[in-house]
């Protein structure tokens, strides 16, 4: 499967999976290259040092029309069968016949949409864990979890169908850290968030090659039942 990355920030996400596919622990990948939708982005560092050829298509040098068409024809042009975003803010138009993929620190039906990316994202966690606390339906001893999401991209954000999903825990001690800044300022708020990323970060980096995998296997095995019909 000849597969491209797009992402936009740091690129821990997407060198989970350049990493993986250098260790040839991704068998059934070719991995093309990687693009960044923003110009000096560290992702483009991460994959240079890994070998991974890039692309620079900085959405804010272009209008959304020509944006969206130098991305189709990067795609297209290199005949890609497979696309994952990985920690890309940009929406990313359909591609028709390509699969697509996103990954999405949370529940993508209750805590996804526009705008819902990087800390806002664990910031509704922690509101709705708030919420439940503040409300008697939950205790501050019951246990918490958010669940990591790889899913299709599909027309409305974050309503594709799941690829791979798993329920991580959340620490008791980040959630009374949190319960602490709401009594406190935002910036104690924004720190919370942000601890919150760096906690859920690893088992991203953990999920995603197996995600890329299951991704490849489908389309092949479907590739493979078509051709004996």
């Amino acid at each position: 499967m000849r597969l491209v990355l797009i992402a936009s920030g740091r690129g821990t996400d997407a060198e989970s999976i350049m990493d993986a596919y250098r260790q040839g622990v991704l068998p059934n990948i070719d991995l093309r290259f990687l693009i960044s939708t923003k110009t000096g982005a560290e992702c483009l560092f991460k994959a240079e040092a890994l070998n991974i050829p890039t692309q620079v298509l900085d959405y804010k040098c272009y209008g959304k029309e020509v944006f969206e068409f130098r991305v189709i024809k990067s795609i297209e042009s290199a005949e890609i069968q497979l696309v994952f975003l990985v920690g890309c803010i940009v929406k990313i138009p359909i591609i028709s016949g390509i699969r697509m993929y996103n990954i999405h620190p949370a529940e993508p039906k209750k805590f996804g949409g526009k705008g819902m990316y990087g800390l806002a994202v664990h910031q509704k966690v922690l509101e709705d864990i708030f919420d439940q606390i503040k409300r008697g339906k939950k205790s501050i001893n019951d246990r918490f979890f958010t669940n990591l999401t790889v899913h299709e991209v599909g027309v409305i954000y974050d309503e594709g169908q799941i690829l791979l999903q798993t329920s991580v825990e959340i620490p008791p001690t980040l959630i009374q850290q949190y319960l602490l800044a709401k009594s406190s300022d935002e910036s104690a708020q924004q720190q919370v968030y942000a601890q919150m990323q760096e906690f859920v970060l690893p088992f991203e980096h953990a999920m995603l090659p197996a995600a890329v995998n299951l991704a490849a296997l489908q389309i092949l095995n479907l590739t493979k039942i078509e051709s004996e019909l």
